[in-house]
């Protein structure tokens, strides 16, 4: 399936894939390919819509079938100029339809293990604008994020109109705890501010480091909401390291400790950025 898939991008004409997975896995497309990483689905749609501007050639861009949603406004303005952008699915159900992308798509197959490769080029290059190309390829999952210390530290210091929202959780319990699930990692934090807006309690925000490259503008939010109170859990992304001045720049605290104060910093009235490493 992967020198399948290899075969068919080399046909094609394509030379860069951007993708929102990490490189490591995509080790079989980065020995042939230049392969970018952005991590939001929307942000990488549009560069790869660039670089084909550029570049005057066809890219191809490699995301997981539930962020397909993301991509809308990008392959519509590729469809509009008819520009060659090829969507490849991984960890999808292929039996699932997308009506809303039929109408900018000039194509759209399945790569099965059987399948005609010659047919599937053929198909592609009829036309020019974006092509979809559904594949069986099953990427590593997120892990789920173990946020029970953080939790255990929060929950005598909350009273009934507190709430503490976890992005991912291993495990949820208490009644002030709601859990967020993966398909709703877009705009995760601009979503929380939203709700700081109109809650009358405190409201407490868990999330592992990597989703702050996701929806890091909403720290340049005017009217930030003194209440924001964002818990980020250290992995193995870098994204603090990366994000931390830009966050400190427009006025929020960014505490990097091992174990918080939960109850003191509660009550402060600024907005804060804890950093568990």
């Amino acid at each position: 399936m992967k020198s399948k898939l290899c075969n068919i991008l080399l046909r094609l004409g394509v030379t860069t894939v951007v993708t929102t997975e990490s490189k490591t896995p995509l080790s079989f497309l980065s020995d042939t390919f230049d392969v970018k990483e952005v991590k939001d689905a929307r942000s990488a749609t549009f560069e790869a819509f660039g670089i084909i501007k550029i570049l005057e050639k066809p890219v191809a861009l490699l995301l997981k079938e539930d962020e397909l949603s993301s991509t809308l406004t990008a392959v519509t303005e590729a469809w509009l100029q008819r520009k060659d952008l090829v969507l490849i699915t991984v960890n999808g159900n292929l039996y699932q339809h997308y009506d809303y992308l039929d109408r900018c798509l000039m194509s759209s197959a399945l790569l099965l293990e059987d399948s005609n490769e010659d047919e599937v080029v053929q198909e592609m290059q009829l036309r020019h604008g974006p092509h979809l190309l559904r594949t069986t390829l099953m990427l590593e999952e997120e892990k789920p994020v173990d946020y029970s210390c953080v939790l255990q530290e929060l929950e005598g210091s909350l009273s009934d109109k507190d709430v503490v929202f976890c992005y991912h959780p291993a495990k949820l319990s208490g009644e002030h705890n709601i859990a967020i699930s993966q398909q709703h990692r877009y705009c995760v934090i601009s979503k929380y501010v939203g709700y700081l807006l109109g809650c009358n309690g405190k409201a407490v925000l868990c999330i592992p480091e990597n989703l702050l490259a996701y929806d890091s503008n909403i720290f340049n939010f005017r009217n930030l909401p003194s209440t924001l109170f964002l818990v980020v859990v250290a992995d193995s992304s870098g994204s603090m390291s990366k994000l931390s001045p830009w966050i400190e720049s427009n006025g929020i605290n960014v505490i990097q400790t091992e174990k918080a104060d939960y109850s003191a910093l509660l009550r402060e009235e600024k907005p804060k950025l804890v950093y568990i490493k």
